[in-house]
């Protein structure tokens, strides 16, 4: 349910949220015995937010340890509930567990570590089981704390990355005006006007995953250590950037070429010198050509139907007249017949 959607997005954004309550669950808590005090925890995260008031402004708060199993979050409140952990914990672990087989030769290279509020947890790396620390390898990553100090507790460290760039990534960190990915049943899409799951993805990494062209990630990357695409599945040119997201490419994995005798060639949207946009596909003559522009947050705010171009096989060539929007990214997306894609402009 939406509610749930609201809610993790609250812990993850929250960090020193004014409280009513506090209760805590810990590892070795009962969910029978226990009061939900600090002495006498509940076991599990599901029966602490099913249990407490329905009124809300409460925080349940995480004791240290490992919980296993899953928990279900079903519950709604007049208020925000904030589940916190209860000390700041690690930017993550690598570990074993149980019959796991050992974990040695683990490369962490071409990643950004960015938290624009400067309050990056002072421990990175936690290791346990049995992992093999030294074999663990950071390099050419990029970190950024703010103002804040880069973390120097953990196994594995940003000091042990020789090759990191300490810089501003430049992502977007404005969170005030995030619009969720929740579907509307009775308009049958999401609230952002999307359809598809695809297209609330696409919309989410080009607002807060996209780098512009000045991040000090454009370019960056160590050609070697990164794979063929990025995480919308466009092809990294000869100087990838450091990070899921390739500035500039083309979103092939949203393109379904028509059927049909004419050859197949990838699509493209140029924006000129003078801000005129061409689109070239292939497709066939008559074919309902539509060209929509998306600000990086999902706002539609130029769609043109029944674009007239030229034939010239096997491409489809149109040329739109200027747009007049402020510099920046964009997405532009092109339906044509059964087939869609959409490539990352750039208004100079």
């Amino acid at each position: 349910m939406p509610l749930f959607r609201y809610l993790l997005l609250y812990i993850l954004l929250s960090s020193a949220p004014s409280v009513a309550n506090r209760y805590f669950v810990a590892p070795d808590g009962d969910n029978n015995s226990g009061d939900g005090s600090s002495a006498s925890p509940w076991a599990t995260i599901d029966y602490a937010v099913a249990t407490i008031p329905s009124v809300g402004g409460d925080t349940i708060i995480v004791k240290d340890g490992i919980y296993n199993g899953r928990n279900y979050l079903t519950e709604s409140f007049e208020r925000w509930v904030v589940i916190t952990a209860e000390n700041a914990y690690y930017g993550f672990r690598i570990g074993t567990e149980g019959d796991n087989p050992p974990i040695d030769n683990f490369f962490i290279y071409n990643n950004i570590w960015s938290d624009p509020t400067g309050t990056m947890t002072n421990r990175f790396i936690d290791i346990y089981g049995d992992v093999d620390v030294n074999s663990i390898v950071l390099y050419n990553n990029l970190f950024w704390n703010a103002d804040g100090d880069l973390p120097t507790h953990g196994s594995v460290l940003p000091a042990d990355d020789t090759g990191r760039v300490v810089a501003d990534p430049e992502l977007e960190d404005n969170r005030e005006n995030i619009i969720l990915p929740v579907w509307d049943e009775t308009l049958e899409q999401f609230i952002s006007g999307n359809t598809t799951v695809r297209q609330e993805f696409e919309r989410l990494v080009f607002a807060y995953g996209a780098i512009p062209v000045t991040s000090p990630a454009t370019d960056g990357a160590d050609g070697t250590y990164m794979p063929k695409d990025d995480i919308l599945g466009s092809k990294r040119d000869s100087l990838p950037d450091i990070g899921c997201f390739e500035y500039g490419g083309i979103v092939h994995s949203t393109f379904f070429p028509k059927t049909g005798a004419i050859p197949q060639r990838q699509p493209r949207i140029r924006v000129c010198a003078d801000n005129t946009i061409r689109i070239r596909l292939s497709t066939a003559p008559g074919t309902s050509v539509t060209f929509q522009l998306f600000t990086v947050s999902g706002r539609k705010v130029y769609e043109k139907n029944g674009i007239n171009g030229n034939f010239h096989p096997p491409y489809y060539c149109s040329t739109l007249p200027v747009i007049p929007f402020a510099k920046g990214l964009y997405l532009g997306t092109v339906l044509y017949g059964t087939g869609r894609f959409s490539q990352i402009l750039l208004f100079h």
